[in-house]
């Protein structure tokens, strides 16, 4: 056998190894014979893979099921607990942190709130405090690192914020710099939108083979392509800034300096400024926009519907470039209800060419409590799967 043979083989060995990982990722137990079926690959094939991986000890055997007429199937599944990954997500509002295992269920949590007079001194404190308290829950031995996800957009491969609209103090952070001075850990970075669709991907929600388009919705707006259910990375593993789109050139000036950006017409901070609820705290402002509509008060309800036509004719405009098979939408904004899904959804098959939507599949996510800092954490675990010898 040849060098181009045997290295052929080893990458099937590879993706086969990779696909039981991820599917035992998702599943709770399962058997060697429904893996094959699963899996669409011969038993043989399956036999060495599971052995080498309860060897290795990232699997283990989990009881055995009947089967019709021949012996009891053996279960196996995966060790939640082989490995530990930290997640962080970063807010203009909020820090949070969690420890997770390699199945994504949460072990340890802690969010803090910034202060309204919010400044880059007390952003790091905060930060400081919570990667601390991670690091102290996690062996540090199982540890596979820190995932931490960022808003604004990243100047370089050290992840340097730039473009920070909403929090311009944070203007020039190098994040990758701060955790590996402060301690000695390289972390994993995403921005927020793109950690969000590797928690879609990696729980199975999105599971559509060809173009998938996600979108998230809340005080930032992003978008993040799909092909085959997974993410497809652009530069420095950001998904670019969709909610900065100019949706009308003289319009309402957004905190990134230009004027009529889609976040600055349809965002949940957009909202709450047309409404004037300057004078709650930040963390109430979008709670009462809620509150409102939900009550039928008639200028949230006229807000909230200029929103959600805004955000469907952005959505059109990209199943109009791209011919997506599947929209998808998550975040804050769809704590508003199915009325507000629904707008979004008629405002997109009006605006999109009937050829491109004919077929389309138009799918609520929900509104992503913890996605992000599991969907960071789980970049890791990712990366642990596709480097698994």
């Amino acid at each position: 056998m040849d060098k181009d043979e045997i290295l052929k083989l080893k990458n099937i060995k590879k993706r086969n190894t990779i696909a039981t990982l991820q599917l035992l990722r998702r599943l709770d137990k399962v058997s060697r014979v429904e893996l094959v079926e699963l899996l669409k690959c011969d038993g043989a094939t399956i036999t060495r893979i599971t052995a080498s991986l309860l060897k290795k000890g990232i699997v283990k055997r989990a009881g055995s099921k009947s089967s019709d007429g021949g012996r009891p199937r053996e279960n196996i599944q995966l060790d939640a607990n082989y490995r530990y990954a930290i997640g962080i997500e970063l807010d203009a509002n909020f820090i949070t942190g969690v420890a997770v295992d390699l199945k994504g269920k949460i072990l340890k949590h802690e969010t803090l709130q910034l202060g309204e007079q919010r400044n880059r001194k007390e952003f790091l404190k905060i930060l400081d405090k919570i990667t601390t308290h991670c690091l102290e829950f996690c062996d540090r031995k199982k540890l596979l690192g820190i995932g931490v996800a960022a808003f604004g957009t990243f100047a370089n491969e050290n992840k340097t914020l730039e473009s920070v609209a909403d929090f311009h103090a944070l203007e020039n952070f190098n994040i990758t710099d701060f955790f590996t001075r402060k301690y000695g850990i390289v972390p994993e970075i995403s921005d927020t939108t793109t950690a969000h669709a590797n928690y879609i991907t990696g729980s199975g929600i999105c599971r559509n083979s060809g173009l998938s388009l996600l979108f998230c919705l809340g005080r930032g707006i992003g978008c993040v392509p799909l092909v085959d259910s997974k993410i497809t990375f652009s530069k420095y593993s950001h998904s670019g800034e969709f909610g900065h789109t100019i949706i009308d050139i003289d319009g309402v000036l957004c905190n990134c300096g230009r004027r009529g950006c889609l976040e600055a017409i349809a965002s949940s901070l957009s909202m709450a400024k047309q409404l004037n609820l300057n004078d709650l705290p930040d963390i109430r402002r979008f709670p009462e926009v809620v509150k409102r509509y939900t009550e039928n008060d008639s200028i949230a309800v006229k807000v909230v519907k200029s929103a959600a036509r805004t955000l469907g004719i952005a959505i059109a405009n990209q199943v109009n470039s791209l011919m997506p098979d599947e929209v998808l939408l998550t975040g804050e904004l769809l704590k508003l209800g199915d009325p507000f899904f629904e707008l979004i959804r008629e405002t997109v098959y009006e605006y999109a060419f009937p050829a491109f939507s004919r077929n389309l599949v138009f799918s609520n996510c929900g509104t992503g409590e913890n996605h992000v800092v599991i969907g960071v954490g789980a970049l890791l675990i990712d990366r642990l799967f596709q480097n698994f010898e």
